[in-house]
């Protein structure tokens, strides 16, 4: 069984994951957070195969929040589940530690199936993501595109 904590400050999130995986027998919400620093206590106390992660998060740069999630669980896999833009931030989560981004308005099956994959292939990405990294997105700017991002929310 695939086990699934998350990180999001919104409480409908919660409930939707919970309802979600609720009759699910592969896999299993074992915990959800929305504070970084109670989600780092868990996985100290609790090894999972999966961390379902927002972007818009009530604190900490989730970059950071990524690398210690990854210093402290090396065998974590991380998927984004948010509704910003995969094209402006993903590449660098991506590169910050996560193996995967997917969209808020995906269907459950899809969300399954993406778990399924970070967990078995350590990775998800669609295949107009892939594109937009081959053809046009900087990697070496990938730090800017969420400095960008972050003094768009601090506005």
């Amino acid at each position: 069984m695939i086990q699934i904590t998350l990180l999001d400050p919104h409480p409908v999130v919660h409930q939707g994951l919970k309802s979600f995986f609720e009759n699910e027998t592969k896999l299993s919400l074992e915990n959800a957070f929305y504070r970084s620093h109670e989600l780092l206590q868990f996985l100290k106390e609790k090894s999972v195969h999966v961390l379902i992660i927002e972007i818009d998060l009530l604190e900490g740069s989730l970059i950071d929040i990524i690398k210690s999630v990854k210093n402290a669980c090396k065998d974590i896999s991380i998927l984004i589940f948010t509704s910003q833009p995969q094209s402006i931030y993903g590449v660098s989560l991506l590169k910050a530690g996560a193996s995967g981004y997917i969209s808020k308005q995906v269907k459950k099956e899809v969300l399954i199936e993406a778990i399924e994959k970070i967990v078995n292939c350590n990775y998800h990405i669609t295949s107009d993501f892939a594109n937009q990294i081959n053809f046009n997105i900087d990697l070496n700017d990938a730090e800017m595109h969420m400095t960008l991002y972050l003094q768009e929310k601090l506005k």
